[in-house]
């Protein structure tokens, strides 16, 4: 039975932990601009803006979301403060809005991190698998095969990128490779953003984890779904669920790039490991299964 990296879960609990910050972000904006209804990705990118909004008031920001030159945004009264933060959501083209010049504007998504100008959802992923390939390592290094598809796309490059520091081999497919060629893999990482384009017959062998980055709404159904077809958790000891998994870590991600502007020495950024347990655990176990919250 495959274990679900609850990012629901953990994304509530770090919460909690930012709230005691709440006093320092008292006043700040967020802006989350979104494509218009209708365009392509919208139905998606106003999904996912609803739920960083929510997150981002939940621990004291301000936070609106507006659609590109919309006439609240010009209007707003920008006179108090001198920093606002701004994500863009993807499709969106960052060139097709206007942000007026008389404040400092911060991009989130493209804020220093760990993982210097990464965006979000490649940090994100890119934390959930690393202690897979750092605990893992043994003298001389163990060598992990890893599925990458949608290499090709912004995520799926930045991804590969972070993970060439490692002792990695990289299958590296898109949208009309063979698909098959998973079945030599022991992690598969997809970031397409296509409804179950990956089956349980492409796994075919069993997986040390899954991370599925992709997400499509059905407006049929009202429901989201990610590029692995939930039959696949199944072939894995570990996955990332679509909805739950990625989207909640994301908005982790980028509630810490705001509040450790602020300076918070206190504060231990967020990780899918339990901390009691995350030091010299060898991850290729099944006793690895009590790691993951």
């Amino acid at each position: 039975m495959s274990t679900p990296i609850n990012g629901k879960k953990i994304q509530q609990e770090f919460i909690s932990k930012l709230q005691k910050y709440a006093h320092l972000f008292f006043d700040t904006y967020v802006f989350i601009f979104v494509p218009r209804p209708g365009e392509k990705g919208a139905s998606e990118a106003y999904i996912s803006a609803k739920e960083k909004q929510k997150a981002f008031q939940l621990i004291g920001f301000k936070c609106l979301i507006f659609v590109p030159n919309s006439s609240e945004m010009l209007e707003f009264n920008y006179k108090k403060n001198n920093r606002i933060f701004f994500i863009m959501q993807r499709p969106l083209n960052t060139h097709s809005t206007i942000l007026p010049d008389v404040i400092k504007w911060v991009n989130l998504d493209t804020l220093d991190s760990a993982e210097k100008k990464i965006s979000a959802v490649s940090e994100t992923a890119h934390k959930i698998i690393k202690p897979f390939l750092e605990k893992n390592t043994k003298n001389p290094p163990l060598l992990h095969k890893i599925g990458l598809v949608g290499s090709n796309g912004f995520f799926g490059a930045e991804i590969s990128t972070l993970l060439n520091k490692y002792p990695v081999e990289i299958l590296n497919l898109d949208i009309g490779s063979n698909l098959f060629q998973l079945s030599d893999v022991d992690i598969v990482i997809s970031a397409v953003g296509k409804k179950n384009l990956i089956l349980p017959k492409h796994l075919y062998t069993h997986k040390k984890l899954l991370i599925d980055v992709g997400f499509q709404y059905d407006e049929s159904v009202n429901q989201g779904f990610g590029d692995f077809s939930q039959s696949c958790y199944e072939y894995s000891t570990f996955h990332t669920p679509v909805p739950g998994g990625i989207g909640p870590l994301q908005v982790l991600t980028l509630l810490e790039r705001a509040a450790l502007t602020f300076e918070i020495k206190t504060y231990k950024p967020w990780s899918a490991l339990k901390a009691d347990v995350s030091k010299n655990k060898n991850l290729n176990t099944n006793s690895e299964k009590t790691m993951i919250i």
